[in-house]
């Protein structure tokens, strides 16, 4: 108990330093220097995020995620997952993508200019490193040479220009907003690209650039939206991450396979993974008991299975918490759902949702990587 109270206490008061900025500053009182790539520290990463109103107690607090599913045997092998509480999966192509569950998959699949890591510590994915003008306006980004996209294609500063005039077009992305404060992009070079934002904006490099959870920013390949057409490419998107995918077939599930050319040759650990959709939660336990899955992805694990999942001896079941949230939404600008006083019993206000079906339950949580 001591031990976890440190991490709590540590947790708190890294909170409480990354809301410690001012809000007048453009750079939300961080250097230049602070703010440069290939790499941020965790303390600059977290301030960023304080600063785009994003940033928890549950974020923050160490050892959170997904660490100790990493492999930590020898590289190989075949991982057979289950996609909890959904019949398909509709799409991979990360400008339709609207649940987190598709993107805990597309994200193995393609990568963004850059990634947060378990440590809450912001690096380069395919930017090799990056600049920040003085008045916060401009980002220099120069890209990592020598990437391949799964189809062969080389990838270079025209993909990112592409990416982002494809998703600036709400007509072709959901996600255009993401990048709305943004200009114009520049290509200076092969390697390097140069956006231009209208005003300062704090979650620029750890929301809109950020592989998980930017997505209008998620590398897309020209050559294969050409030879697949959108549709095709929402099944089986081309892209330049650790995994390329050699089989979707909706309801039935998706496969992925390691891309021998990946730029990390480290990664990914697992040579094959196997998803699987599955709506139900007896479908789900019998999978998991009779050994025909090995992890459980999309939506949690159905509350009422973890205490029979405890009893099974044949199930190691490990508990700890992570980032995210569980909300009740409600809109009280509107006359039959006006809400004069939110101090009352929870039962009460949800009285509306019965009769009006006005409340929504939405969960949100950091997308996965398997490698």
């Amino acid at each position: 108990m001591s031990k976890f109270k440190d991490i709590e206490n540590k947790a708190k008061q890294e909170l409480k330093e990354a809301y410690d900025f001012d809000k007048k500053d453009p750079l939300f009182s961080l250097s230049r220097d602070e703010m440069r790539g290939p790499k941020m520290s965790r303390r600059t990463t977290l301030r960023l995020m304080a600063a785009a109103g994003g940033l928890t107690l549950a974020q923050v607090l160490p050892g959170l995620g997904s660490k100790a599913a990493f492999a930590a045997g020898s590289s190989g092998g075949h991982l057979r997952c289950a996609w909890a509480g959904v019949a398909e999966i509709i799409t991979l192509d990360p400008a339709r993508i609207n649940q987190v569950l598709q993107f805990q998959i597309a994200s193995n699949v393609l990568s963004g200019l850059m990634h947060i890591d378990n440590s809450l510590v912001a690096q380069g994915d395919l930017a090799e490193s990056w600049d920040v003008s003085s008045d916060g306006l401009q980002y220099t980004i120069t890209l990592r040479q020598g990437v391949t996209f799964h189809n062969g294609d080389k990838f270079n500063a025209d993909d990112v220009v592409f990416t982002f005039n494809r998703s600036k077009d709400p007509e072709k992305s959901i996600h255009s907003r993401v990048i709305g404060n943004v200009n114009e992009i520049v290509k200076l070079n092969d390697h390097q690209v140069r956006l231009s934002l209208a005003k300062p904006q704090a979650s620029f490099l750890t929301k809109a650039l950020e592989r998980a959870s930017g997505r209008a920013m998620t590398i897309v390949s020209r050559g294969g939206l050409e030879a697949l057409g959108d549709a095709g490419y929402g099944l089986a998107p081309v892209g330049t991450g650790p995994c390329r995918v050699t089989s979707h077939v909706l309801g039935q599930g998706v496969e992925l396979e390691k891309f021998e050319n990946y730029y990390d040759s480290d990664r990914p650990k697992l040579d094959k993974i196997s998803i699987k959709p599955v709506d139900g939660v007896e479908p789900l336990a019998a999978a998991m008991e009779a050994g025909d899955i090995d992890y459980i992805g999309g939506n949690p694990v159905p509350a009422q299975l973890v205490t029979r999942f405890q009893s099974n001896p044949d199930l190691a079941v490990d508990i700890k918490p992570g980032p995210g949230f569980q909300s009740i939404w409600l809109n009280p600008w509107r006359d039959y759902m006006r809400v004069d006083n939110f101090n009352k019993p929870i039962e009460e206000l949800k009285k509306r949702e019965r009769l009006y079906g006005q409340i929504s339950i939405s969960q949100s949580s950091r997308s996965r990587s398997f490698y």
